[in-house]
This record gives C-alpha cells, sequence and structure tokens, in this order.
C-alpha cells in the first residue's frame, strides 16, 4: 500500500464527511480495559478511540527511570464488515531493575607480612565481600496482533512479556523444551543463528540480546500453556526497546538494545533541520522479502509453503511473516518466535542527542505515512511534547486512511488499527 503524503478533508467521501461534521468519531468507541499484573506494573495501551468533543488523550503518564517521557496512542479501526471490530494492537512502557551481585575474597593476614613470618600452626582467615548494585532498565515496546481473538494475546503479552524480561536478567533461564522444538520443526537454531548486532560484540551486548531472546521464548511459551489464551490460531508482532540511562554503568555500553518479531517497525528520528542524515531503521520487518535466510529454511527444510505474495502457509492456514509471537500452529511451517536482536549506540555526533526521537509503529501508521512524511511531521513538532507528537502521527494516519476512499465491495473506509509509540534516548 502506498505512502500518502498529503491529505484534507476534500479526499475524504462525503459520507465520511458527513460523520465528522455531525460530531461522530471515525473510529468505534469500544474500549478496553488496560491490565495490569499485580506485583509488576506496566503502563498498557488503553484501546480508546478520539473523541470528536475534546483533545484525546490516550497515555498514562511513563514511570520509566529519572527523566523519561513516552508518548504513545492505540486507536481501534474501522472495518465495514466487523461492526464490533476491538483494537488488537497494544503498548506497553515500564521499568525493570536489574540486580547483579559481585565477590571479593582477600585473606585476614596483613598485607606486609609473609607467610615465612607467621607462627608455626596458625590459621590464615579469609574475608568475602559482597557487593550488590542495582540497574534500572526502561522498557517499552508495540504489538500488532493478528486472527481471530488475537486481543486476548496482546493483553497477556503487554504484561507478561516484560515481566520475562526482568525475570531472565535476574534469573537467566532458556525455554529448552521450545528451543527444541524449534530446533525440530522449523529449523531453527535460537542459539547461534541470525545473532546481529550494530555495535560490538561485547559480553555485556552479547548478555543483553540473550536476555531479550530467552523472555521472548519465555513469553510466548507461557502463553501456549494458559488455556485462556488462543496462542495457536492466533499471533502478534512485537517490537521491544531496552536501555538504561546510566551511560557509565559497567553492565551496559550505552546502547538502545531492541527486539522485534513481525512487520511493525521503528526508526530514530534526527531532529536538526540541517541534518542530512537519514532516519535510522532500528527494525527490518520479518517478511519473506526481507528475510531470506528465513525464506529459504521455511521452503527447503519445513513443512511450510510462501506463495507469490510472500504470505507463509500452512494448509489452510496462512500468515504474512516468518516471525511471531504465537501462533504456535505455524511451527511447522517455520514461522519462529524468536526475535531478531540488535544494539545500536546512542552516542550522537553533538551534544543534542536529547532532541532525537524514537517511534515504534504498527502498519496503521507505516502502510499510509512514508518515513520521510514521519520524519517530517516530527521537525514541524519539534516543541510538542511526546504525547502531542504521537497524537499528530495517529491523526495524520487516520486521515490519510480516510484519504483512500471506500473500499472495491463496499462505500465505507476500512482503516486498520492505528498504534505508535514516542519517545526520547
Amino acid at each position: 500500500m502506498g505512502a500518502v503524503e498529503a491529505f484534507s478533508t476534500s479526499k475524504v467521501s462525503p459520507k465520511l464527511q458527513r460523520r465528522w461534521c455531525n460530531g461522530m468519531p471515525f473510529f468505534h468507541k469500544q474500549p478496553r480495559p488496560a491490565a495490569l499484573l499485580s506485583s509488576f506494573a506496566v503502563v498498557v495501551g488503553p484501546k480508546s478511540k478520539p473523541s470528536s468533543s475534546s483533545s484525546s488523550s490516550l497515555c498514562l503518564s511513563l514511570p520509566l527511570s529519572h527523566h523519561q517521557q513516552v508518548g504513545a496512542v492505540s486507536w481501534t479501526g474501522l472495518d465495514p464488515n466487523r461492526p464490533q471490530k476491538v483494537n488488537q494492537d497494544v503498548y506497553f512502557h515500564t521499568t525493570i531493575t536489574v540486580v547483579s551481585s559481585t565477590s571479593a575474597r582477600r585473606d585476614g593476614v596483613d598485607e606486609s607480612m609473609s607467610t615465612k613470618e607467621l607462627a608455626p600452626g596458625s590459621a590464615i582467615t579469609f574475608t568475602t565481600t559482597t557487593t550488590t548494585s542495582q540497574t534500572v532498565y526502561n522498557v517499552v515496546g508495540v504489538m500488532d496482533g493478528h486472527g481471530r481473538k488475537a486481543e486476548r494475546l496482546t493483553d497477556f503479552l503487554s504484561t507478561h512479556l516484560p515481566f520475562c524480561i526482568e525475570q531472565q536478567f535476574n534469573h537467566p533461564q532458556p525455554v529448552t523444551e521450545l528451543e527444541e522444538q524449534i530446533l525440530r520443526l522449523a529449523k531453527f537454531d535460537s542459539l547461534h543463528d541470525d545473532v546481529a548486532t550494530t555495535t560490538s560484540t561485547e559480553d555485556s551486548t552479547s548478555h543483553v540480546h540473550q536476555v531479550l531472546r530467552n523472555a521472548f521464548h519465555q513469553a510466548h511459551w507461557d502463553a501456549m500453556q494458559n488455556k485462556e489464551i488462543p496462542a495457536g490460531r492466533c499471533g502478534t508482532t512485537c517490537i521491544v526497546c531496552v536501555w538504561n540511562d546510566n551511560d557509565d554503568n559497567d553492565n551496559d555500553d550505552g546502547a538502545l538494545h531492541v527486539a522485534h518479531v513481525g512487520d511493525s517497525r521503528a526508526y530514530r528520528f534526527l531532529m536538526e533541520n540541517d541534518d542530512d542524515d537519514p532516519p535510522q531503521a532500528l527494525t527490518t520487518p520479518t517478511t519473506v522479502q526481507n528475510c531470506l535466510k528465513d525464506r529459504q529454511r521455511i521452503e527447503k527444510a519445513c513443512e511450510g509453503r510462501v506463495d507469490d505474495n510472500g504470505n507463509v502457509w500452512y494448509g489452510p492456514i496462512g500468515i504474512a511473516m516468518t516471525r511471531a509471537l504465537g501462533d504456535s500452529a505455524m511451527l511447522r511451517a517455520g514461522v519462529i518466535p524468536t526475535p531478531v536482536t540488535q544494539s545500536f549506540s546512542r552516542a550522537r555526533k553533538s551534544d543534542s542527542r536529547e532532541h532525537d526521537r524514537i517511534v515504534l509503529a504498527t502498519d496503521g501508521i507505516w502502510d499510509v505515512l512514508s518515513v520521510t512524511k514521519v520524519q517530517e511531521i516530527l521537525r514541524d513538532h519539534r516543541s510538542f511534547s511526546n504525547q502531542e507528537v504521537a497524537e499528530v502521527l495517529a491523526s495524520q494516519a487516520k486521515l490519510a486512511w480516510a484519504a483512500q476512499g471506500p473500499g472495491f465491495f463496499d462505500d465505507e473506509v476500512k482503516c486498520d488499527d492505528i498504534t505508535c509509540l514516542v519517545f526520547h534516548l
């Protein structure tokens, strides 16, 4: 679907113009409550829609460490064939605490004494000192569910995945049974295949990548075991960004760590008008068009097939991606929950790094707004808060969907769910 560069109500169908003039919102009003995990606070995107009578405020105050502020919106789309359509997108943001301990041992003998000066039969005592430190990481993400009742899956994962990330940081434990299934059925070695980084391969970065892979696997596995979650017949994309605010922390290299599955996308936008650098892509959609190794693995080693449109099929079931959380029925076809993990330096070539903005969004944004258009919007609204910028992006996307006009088989506009999350580094 092509990107729309300019919008106005003149491009909107008369029927929708009448709805707006009469004060009717373009989106359905059917909110879903935010989910909370009792012992782990996560701000989850409310599934409410913009009101015509007041400015929408769809994001709770962000509890990120230090000065971090995140803006986010999640609006339900429109489908005339499904009047009771439910938003299957979600966003989340929270902080996690990683506890690390170091031990040092020294003997109780005066350092100026040699062993020859010790009295015969005297004992040497040792003292062990343990130092405990805490590192606070910021965790933000978006998901775009697909399939019947996928909103149950995204609701569950929006709180459970951050919990799994914290758990894997503090008590690393791979999901061995799932990894064996991925290797046996999907022909993918989750421990060694496709490990990517744009920074160094230092232990700290590699460790975070392993934590994120384990967390995705754990969250996927737990969803499969939950009888209330239809993780076999539905799935979701997912982008997670993890970083801490202390660039000098010995346990981190000052990097932004990103893990993702599916076709939602994230970019880093530079805010200086005179900066010729293009936006930095933080993700690559895990589709057959973008992941050649995945396609070869699916076609040659797995039971799946790929059609001319790039969809992966297992019998009568097909999806448009090679990796996803959920979709456990597609594992034999080669669709895996293992994320692509990368790390990006947070450093900038000037001291204005705080003016850069990161945008995570589902295809309700990217299907109708080009990356160039998003950068233009961000620069035109550089004085706006992240929440205001997120609302502007969502509103522009809503207009772009409406500008495409009615579908071929109906007289009403179709629009995907729209979710975006904006933050500064």
